[in-house]
């Protein structure tokens, strides 16, 4: 952007609860799986292997989805470092390098993609960072979603007005949940071993 306008850009996060966020993204995969409409990229974030079984597939349910993204963790982004201490934004922690390890879209020092993880979409202490420090904090304004489906009104009146911008005559209601369009059925819990497992990452 021109240097006028760089001031003038505002930044809206709005961030889930990461183990929600994480079954969400299993969802979304397993019903366009379903569908027939699953491309090879979006499988490969399950870290688990698509198994086949007298000419029929299946994918591995969450809780075996969630073993191999954090087993895929731990030998690619280095989970016992990158937890042994709490991100502190700018330190140059072991998170912070993990995340630069295995994020969707980063590459490394030669130019080449990295191996994502899709646990590190739900690791947002390192994504503020990065915002934050190519622009100033008062441009980004952070969210819980949650408590945005929850207190709708109030946080849209908020985000309209950081955004320099006036409510309309009708604001919309968002749906406090998103199944819908969900094809198949819908996994909406896990094993308590796993939950663990994944708390252990963030």
């Amino acid at each position: 952007a021109p240097p006028s306008l760089v001031t003038k850009i505002r930044f809206v996060a709005i961030i889930r609860e990461p183990i929600s966020r994480d079954l969400s993204e299993y969802n979304m995969i397993q019903g366009r799986y379903l569908k027939g409409e699953t491309d090879e990229e979006s499988l490969a974030r399950l870290h688990c292997p698509v198994t086949t079984t007298n000419g029929s597939t299946k994918l591995p349910t969450y809780n075996e989805a969630v073993e191999c993204a954090v087993g895929h963790w731990r030998v690619a982004c280095d989970l016992s470092n990158a937890t042994a201490t709490a991100f502190v934004p700018g330190s140059g922690d072991a998170l912070t390098e993990a995340y630069s390890r295995c994020a969707f879209g980063n590459t490394d020092e030669k130019g080449a993609p990295v191996a994502d993880n899709r646990l590190m979409a739900g690791a947002y202490a390192p994504q503020l960072e990065r915002l934050t420090a190519q622009f100033d904090r008062k441009q980004v304004l952070v969210l819980q979603f949650g408590r945005m489906v929850a207190y709708q009104d109030e946080y849209l009146r908020h985000i309209v007005s950081f955004l320099g911008l006036s409510m309309g005559a009708e604001a919309a209601t968002l749906p406090v949940e998103n199944s819908a369009g969900q094809y198949g059925s819908v996994t909406t819990s896990m094993s308590c071993e796993m939950r663990g497992q994944i708390q252990a990452v963030y």
